[in-house]
């Protein structure tokens, strides 16, 4: 298959009409140029020079392959550039928020939709509660993140990628009579409100694996989204009850994102990821 490097060589060749000195102007040796043309010929099934007495000449047909040459190989030298140029918008490098408990089921499914939209796009991970994580897409201090139950702002776009409930798990068979949860999420104190019949007893951690791996250890019924439970611990947490709150998991950014195509691929990545 002839490439644009082909057409190169072919041109420079029918511009010289002569071996040796278009070999000097392609910066190879003789040989591999006369090696090259053979194989061309070859290729082509045509022959493109004759020799005559002032040198190479071209043939009718390398006549007509040097007519449509220049123009072939300034449209492929166009299309590589239209190529870089794309690569160039879309090899970025973006600040992404997101809970740690959170990220442990959300990102390989963005991950892998990342790496079939634009896999020159890079993430720079910055964790949190989702509120901080609001806060700093409004101060600039990241430049996109996935945040639970996100409050309204003129500066920001909030789409919903998804639902998951809060609720109370224990390991099968004998537990602890203690409640185990994160006190500075909103949705466990609403829950809690919800529990009448629960212990009064409370353990409280920051940490929702923490938590997890307490209700698993039998030490305690812990407050847990959903997706969190099944990631952490699978089957081996069981919910209590019918008690749950639901949350919003959404996608939320700047307007100015959408101003490059490696923001809109971005956006288009997580909204389109399978989060199951």
């Amino acid at each position: 298959m002839i490439g644009s490097e082909d057409l190169k060589w072919f041109l420079e060749l029918a511009e010289r009409n002569h071996m040796t000195r278009a070999a000097e102007r392609l910066g190879i040796s003789q040989p591999a140029l006369s090696h090259w043309l053979k194989k061309m010929e070859r290729d082509l099934g045509q022959p493109l020079f004759r020799r005559g007495r002032q040198g190479m000449e071209l043939t009718t047909f390398g006549e007509k392959l040097k007519s449509h040459a220049l123009p072939l190989r300034q449209s492929w030298q166009d299309f590589m550039q239209a190529v870089e140029s794309d690569d160039k918008e879309l090899r970025a490098r973006f600040r992404f928020g997101i809970h740690a408990s959170v990220a442990l089921f959300a990102l390989p499914p963005i991950y892998r939709k990342l790496q079939t939209l634009a896999p020159l796009v890079r993430l720079t991970l910055q964790h949190g509660p989702s509120r901080h994580i609001a806060e700093d897409i409004i101060s600039k201090r990241v430049d996109v993140g996935l945040v639970v139950n996100p409050v309204p702002h003129n500066d920001l776009v909030i789409k919903e990628l998804y639902k998951d409930q809060v609720r109370p798990y224990c390991i099968k068979g004998k537990y602890k009579d203690r409640l185990i949860l994160h006190p500075g999420i909103f949705q466990s104190q609403e829950l809690q409100m919800k529990l009448k019949d629960f212990p009064d007893e409370l353990v409280e951690t920051d940490s929702l694996e923490v938590a997890a791996h307490l209700a698993m250890a039998g030490e305690g019924i812990a407050l847990l989204p959903e997706r969190v439970a099944r990631a952490l611990a699978g089957t081996r947490l069981t919910p209590v009850g019918d008690y749950s709150v639901v949350d919003k998991h959404c996608l939320v950014y700047r307007p100015s994102l959408r101003e490059t195509q490696a923001g809109l691929k971005l956006i288009q990545a997580v909204r389109e990821a399978d989060y199951g």
